[in-house]
């Protein structure tokens, strides 16, 4: 009857164990899940701003070769 006793409390404690990881097992899911989503918003706004900046260069090219058009075309006149 002991032996018994011993083993149901021993069952009890392990159970309320197990209750307690099953827990604390749900909050780390939920500290994923928001990780994940975190990482995924991350993604986006980079390839928004890689998307920017490539438009960006781009229109410095442009601008870039519209200053060396108009210089020679300065120099041509000046001469």
């Amino acid at each position: 009857m002991e032996k018994l006793m011993k083993r149901e409390k021993e069952v009890s404690t392990l159970t309320s164990q197990i209750e307690a990881l099953k827990s604390q097992i749900g909050a780390l899911e939920s500290k994923v899940h928001s990780g994940e989503k975190k990482a995924e918003a991350l993604a986006k706004e980079k390839m928004r701003v890689e998307a920017e900046l490539e438009a960006m260069t781009k229109k410095s090219h442009d601008a870039s070769g519209q200053l060396v058009s108009i210089s020679q075309e300065l120099l041509k006149k000046e001469r």
